[in-house]
């Protein structure tokens, strides 16, 4: 009997410390991810960059090869992503990329070298889109692009999130049968200073049925009304 009980008592406490562990676990997961998020607003010397930024680099202001040494010299790419300038894909005074397999930022420079927009990508969980929508808030738009790999069909939906008063856009891919869920890893965040964004016809104006309102964690069958059968 009395081993029966030690039994049942040291089964209770490793119940005991896994719902604890659970709790902490659980309750710094949104903190983590908000703390990674916004250091990417953030200077190499750690200081809140003037927005429209990233990592440091100021869109419409800097030059690439301006940019291109706030990024390298930002902790989070050196420590936290663990990139280097071994991991630069390409460099010259109109475009910058640097990134392995799991990360990548790039941008271009107009006719003067000036950057107006910034391409980032990441597997990091922090960049699910639960994570992006509880740090930046609802979109205002959702732009829906087709992609067909065979003749009058759609295989997959590119979906732009976009934020145009905050300057940025979350970019997912789905196929046609899927619903939007907490837990999708974004394909790519746009980080930008103009009108002119890549992939989207306007970030600021939305015509149907290309471009929709946001109306939360729908299914791309709802969001695509109005598209050609698939």
């Amino acid at each position: 009997m009395r081993l029966l009980f030690l039994s049942m008592l040291t089964l209770l406490s490793m119940i005991f410390v896994a719902i604890i562990l659970a709790e902490v676990i659980g309750s710094t997961r949104p903190n983590t991810s908000a703390a990674t998020l916004s250091v990417l607003f953030t200077n190499p010397n750690g200081s809140p960059c003037e927005k429209p930024c990233f990592l440091g680099v100021r869109l419409g202001k800097m030059t690439v090869d301006e940019g291109a040494q706030q990024i390298i010299s930002h902790p989070y790419i050196r420590n936290t992503l663990k990139l280097s300038r071994d991991e630069i894909v390409q460099s010259s005074s109109n475009r910058f990329m640097i990134g392995n397999d799991s990360t990548s930022v790039d941008f271009d420079g107009d006719s003067n070298q000036i950057i107006h927009v910034i391409n980032f990508s990441s597997i990091d969980p922090a960049f699910t889109l639960g994570s992006l929508l509880a740090y930046f808030g609802i979109p205002r738009n959702i732009e829906i692009n087709g992609f067909s790999v065979h003749p009058h069909k759609i295989d997959l939906f590119d979906i732009f999130l976009t934020y145009p008063d905050q300057g940025f856009q979350i970019f997912l891919i789905y196929h046609p049968d899927r619903s939007m869920q907490i837990s999708d890893q974004t394909a790519n965040l746009t980080i930008f200073d103009s009108e002119n964004v890549p992939n989207v016809a306007s970030i600021s104006k939305c015509d149907p049925p290309y471009c929709q309102r946001w109306q939360g964690l729908k299914s791309m069958r709802a969001y695509s009304t109005g598209f050609p059968p698939f």
